[in-house]
This record gives structure tokens, sequence and C-alpha cells, in this order.
């Protein structure tokens, strides 16, 4: 019963995040806060709690770029400084390679997916965190 209505408020939290919501980072917190101890509430403590959060976090980041567009949403860090853009290049390429790595040794894209998405995931949330600030001034 507690899962379900954590999912029906996951569900909501993300569609009022994908809106645009000024309270996002509230509904951010709060999920992330709950999920584990969801999950242990829930019989069998399902995996998938631990990566609710991810969820709704990626609503935000499809709101965003709904709203500004991909590469425009990337543009306050880009213009910080042009020296960060060719160490951001080499990083990139850098993962690019370790992707095409994993890829042929172990002959799973997922393998690859997830080590990609490891190290994406902290710039991603500097960019959601930047306009979850930018929005509540």
């Amino acid at each position: 019963m507690i899962s379900l209505l954590f999912y029906a408020c996951l569900g909501i939290a993300s569609l009022y995040a994908f809106a645009g919501g000024k309270k996002t980072l509230g509904a951010l917190l709060l999920i992330g806060f709950s999920q584990d101890a969801v999950r242990k509430l829930t019989p069998g403590e399902p995996i998938i709690f631990v990566v609710t959060v991810g969820i709704l976090f990626g609503f935000i980041l499809l709101g965003i770029w709904g709203r500004r567009g991909l590469l425009p949403s990337f543009d306050p860090f880009l213009k910080w400084t042009s020296s960060i853009r060719a160490p951001l290049s080499l990083f990139l390429m850098i993962l690019v390679a370790q992707l095409i790595h994993s890829v042929v040794k172990y002959n799973n894209l997922i393998v690859g997916l997830i080590g990609l998405i490891t190290y994406i995931a902290p710039f991603l949330g500097v960019v959601v965190g930047y306009y979850l600030v930018n929005s509540m001034q």
C-alpha cells in the first residue's frame, strides 16, 4: 500500500517537475529522502526504489531541455570560460572511447551505458541544480 502511494507521489512530482513547477527542488528532496524508507517498508525490499529519484531527476532534465533546448541549456556553463572547452572535449572523447572499449570487451551495450551514465550524471546534476536555483529567484 505504501509503495503505491509512493509511486503516485512520484508520478505527480514527475509531471509537476516536467511542467517546470517552482517547488521542484522540494519534490526532488522529498522523493530522494523517502525512497529508501519506502523500500524497507515494502515486502521484498525491491531494488527499484533505489533509482526512483533518478526518474524524477530525468523528468526535471527533460523539462529543462523541452523549455530551453538541449544545447542552449549548457550555454551558461560553456560560456564561463573558453579554457574549459578543451578539457571537457578531451573528457568526452575519453568517455566515448571507454564506452566502445566496454562494449567490445564485455559484448554488452548496457554495461558501457551504465559506466557512461555514471560519469555524465554529475554534470547533468550541476545543470539541473543551476536551473532549479535560478527558478527560485
